[in-house]
């Protein structure tokens, strides 16, 4: 997550947008981190939310690092919960 942070332009505003959409407007649910399928759109293409928020692909690497350690222990939830406070420590380090 550390090197997502610091490779992306923009980082800060980045992690504020995940934490405003998901954390705070919607309560940690995970549900922006769903991808679309044959019959389902997810809520990163969906409207308000296509092309409003950045990063996913950061989360995505992380998710599939963890699944492959623990299969379906870990939700989508969680690792946002745990990305936003991991971050907050990162950026205010850099910042610093």
């Amino acid at each position: 997550m550390k090197q997502g942070l610091m490779l992306r332009s923009g980082a800060h505003a980045w992690h504020a947008e995940v934490v405003k959409s998901e954390l705070i407007m919607k309560g940690c649910d995970g549900s922006v981190l769903l991808d679309d399928t044959p019959t389902f759109t997810g809520e990163k293409t969906a409207a308000p939310n296509n092309g409003s928020i950045r990063g996913f692909e950061v989360i995505d690497e992380i998710k599939s690092k963890i699944e492959k350690e623990c299969p379906e222990v870990v939700s989508c939830a969680d690792i946002l919960a745990i990305v936003a406070r991991d971050s907050v420590k990162i950026i205010d380090v850099v910042v610093a």
